[in-house]
């Protein structure tokens, strides 16, 4: 199965899991399912039960997080185009959420590891940390490591290749100063770029570039989402015969936001396949738009950020 073929797989799946109903975007999953089965929680003292409905729990608001991001993000550039008070703060302002987006994206997972560590074969003996649940599931085969996590979650977490580009990316931000930024007019989509003190550009995904530097945040949180879905779903199957909750009925988890990535992975899946516009592009030549393209050397930004550029960049 190609690369394109083998992404348009997990879109397509986390897409039938996605509804549109009377009152409004829904989703009906496993994962859904296993947070509505899950006991209230006593605090204090917490017991075996109660740590892993509280992960569980603290997992789905940070999904909800990135999911009220997302929706917000679009509301915001569909406002923007309009509006010139946000047209204005538009950069700053979808900066500061797609930073957010990452930290959520991260902290979902270690919430689910806290949960795998409750639930694994021998509970209360691995790490709450997703990044070391992952280098012990797909470093050097240990017996030992598997026999205690358990062969279904080390399979599982095996599945999540996608984690440490997007650990990569938070522990940038969170660590060592990186930052999101967002070039060009609202119109055009929502673009961007992490850039790292360093000042290098820490994306580069051909299928989700606008030009060489700047990235789509529309198809690149798609991709990334549709992986989320998947595993969430493919969690909660493992957890609930761990916990012996049968899951076969779907409660409808209501979210404007499952609309928004429902419209973004339609878009994402129907570009797979097409060449990826890697060439330094302008959407637009007029006297208008001249003022907003930065050189012509394909290593310089085409665009320039809706908010002030950094000291490095001035003099481009």
């Amino acid at each position: 199965m190609g690369l394109e073929k083998l992404k348009a797989a997990h879109h397509q799946k986390a897409r039938s899991l996605l509804f549109t109903g009377r009152k409004g975007f829904y989703r009906k999953s496993a994962f859904d399912s296993l947070v509505a089965h899950m006991p209230t929680p006593f605090v204090p003292p917490q017991k075996w039960p109660d740590r892993v409905t509280l992960a569980v729990r603290c997992a789905s608001r940070d999904e909800w997080n990135m999911l009220t991001v997302i929706d917000r993000l679009e509301w915001m550039r569909k406002l923007a185009v309009r509006t010139k008070f946000l047209k204005e703060r538009w950069g700053e302002y979808a900066a500061s959420d797609i930073e957010h987006w990452f930290v959520d994206f991260r902290s979902l997972l270690d919430h689910i590891a806290s949960a795998v560590k409750e639930l694994a074969s021998k509970p209360g003996q691995t790490s709450d940390s997703f990044q070391c649940l992952y280098a012990g599931s797909t470093g050097a085969k240990d017996q030992r490591f598997e026999r205690t996590l358990g062969p279904e979650w080390v399979s599982l977490i095996q599945s999540a290749d996608w984690f440490p580009h997007l650990r990569n990316i938070r522990g940038a931000i969170v660590h060592f100063g990186a930052q999101a930024m967002v070039f060009g007019p609202p119109s055009d989509g929502i673009l961007f770029q992490i850039t790292a003190k360093s000042h290098d550009y820490l994306i580069h995904w051909p299928e989700f570039m606008f030009n060489n530097n700047v990235v789509y945040f529309e198809k690149y949180a798609a991709h990334f989402m549709s992986h989320l879905v998947v595993f969430l779903d493919e969690f909660a199957a493992i957890a609930g015969r761990r916990l012996g909750i049968h899951l076969g009925r779907r409660p409808q988890n209501f979210h404007p936001g499952f609309g928004i990535l429902m419209k973004w992975i339609t878009s994402t899946t129907r570009s797979l396949g097409r060449s990826p516009r890697t060439a330094l592009f302008c959407p637009r030549d007029s006297t208008r738009d001249r003022s907003r393209m930065v050189g012509e050397n394909s290593n310089r930004l085409c665009l320039k950020p809706d908010w002030p550029l950094l000291d490095f960049m001035q003099e481009v």
